[in-house]
C-alpha cells in the first residue's frame, strides 16, 4: 500500500514538472512548430475559358451560331390573307430635331433657310464660247473650211462631225464641252431651292427638339407607324434565346465568369486569393 502511494506521488511530481511548448512573442503554433506572418500581398491571377470561348476581362464569351429556320409567312405584325400580309407595323420613336421653317442640318444642328436671290449668272472661260440651257458650255471653233492654205481669210461657212455654225462659229450642240464658270451677288450661294437652281441666301435658326421617325413610317403620338399590304414573303426564324442577323443565320452569345488561376512569387504560400510570407521557428 505504502509503495502505490509513494508511485502516486512520484508520478505527480513528475508530471507536473513537464515543461508546456511556447512560442516567442508574435508567433502561433503550427503543426508543432512556431509560425508568423510576416507579409500578405494579392496572387497574380490568370482567367482561363473553356475551349471554344474567348476571353475578356474576367469573362468567358462563347458565340453560338446556327441556320435560321426558313418558313413563308409575313413579318411580325402583320395578318396573311389572300396571298397578302396587311397591318400596321409599329417602331420607336428616335429622338431627333423638327424645323418651323427651312431643312434641318445634322451638321451645324440648326435648322437652315434658303431665301431666293435671283437667277445664277453663266459665263465661260473663252470669249466666243456660249452657255447653254443645261448650264454646259460649247466651246467655239472654226469651220471646216477655215483650215485652208496661208493667207485664206474666207469665214467658215460649213462644219463637220455634227457640230452646229453659228455666228461665225462651230459648236457641238447640244451637250455642250464643259461646265459653265456660276456666280451669285455676295452673300449667296449657287444651290436648289423652293424656286429651283438659283442664287439663295442661307441663315441659320435654331432646332427644336421632337420625336421622329424612319422613312414611310408616320408619327402617332408616341410611336411611329406604317400601313402595310406586301406578298407573303419567305420567313426567317429563329429558336428561343437567338437572334436572326442579317446574314440570315441565328446567332446568341453566352457569358460565364472565367475561372480564375492564382500563383505566387517563390517564397510564398497561396492562402484564398492572397500570397502569404511566413516566419517559421521551433517550438521552445
Amino acid at each position: 500500500m505504502k509503495k502505490t502511494i509513494l508511485l502516486l506521488m512520484l508520478l505527480v511530481l513528475i508530471t507536473g514538472c513537464k515543461k508546456e511548448p511556447k512560442c516567442p512573442e508574435g508567433f502561433e503554433i503550427k503543426d508543432d512548430k512556431c509560425v508568423r506572418e510576416v507579409e500578405r500581398i494579392k496572387a497574380e491571377v490568370n482567367y482561363t475559358c473553356d475551349e471554344g470561348a474567348r476571353l475578356e476581362n474576367d469573362t468567358c464569351i462563347r458565340e453560338l451560331i446556327q441556320p435560321a429556320i426558313e418558313t413563308k409567312g409575313c413579318k411580325e405584325g402583320l395578318t396573311e390573307s389572300n396571298g397578302y400580309c396587311t397591318g400596321t407595323l409599329t417602331e420607336k420613336t428616335k429622338d431627333g430635331y423638327k424645323c418651323n421653317s427651312g431643312t434641318y442640318n445634322s451638321k451645324t444642328g440648326k435648322c437652315d433657310n434658303l431665301t431666293y436671290v435671283g437667277k445664277a449668272t453663266k459665263k465661260c472661260k473663252e470669249e466666243h464660247d456660249i452657255v447653254l440651257d443645261n448650264g454646259k458650255c460649247a466651246a467655239a471653233h472654226p469651220g471646216a473650211h477655215s483650215y485652208g492654205e496661208p493667207g485664206e481669210v474666207d469665214p467658215a461657212t460649213e462644219c463637220c462631225c455634227g457640230d452646229t455654225f453659228k455666228n461665225g462659229w462651230c459648236y457641238s450642240l447640244p451637250n455642250g464641252n464643259y461646265d459653265a464658270i456660276v456666280s451669285c451677288p455676295s452673300g449667296s450661294t449657287y444651290t436648289k431651292g423652293d424656286k429651283g437652281n438659283g442664287c439663295y441666301k442661307s441663315t441659320a435658326s435654331a432646332a427644336t427638339p421632337a420625336k421622329t421617325c424612319d422613312a414611310g413610317y408616320t408619327l402617332n403620338g408616341d410611336t411611329c407607324t406604317k400601313n402595310v399590304k406586301e406578298k407573303v414573303i419567305k420567313v426567317l426564324k429563329c429558336e428561343n434565346g437567338y437572334e436572326l442577323r442579317k446574314t440570315d443565320d441565328c446567332f446568341k452569345k453566352e457569358t460565364t465568369p472565367a475561372k480564375p488561376e492564382y500563383r505566387c512569387e517563390e517564397g510564398y504560400d497561396l492562402t484564398g486569393s492572397d500570397c502569404v510570407k511566413v516566419e517559421v521557428k521551433e517550438l521552445n
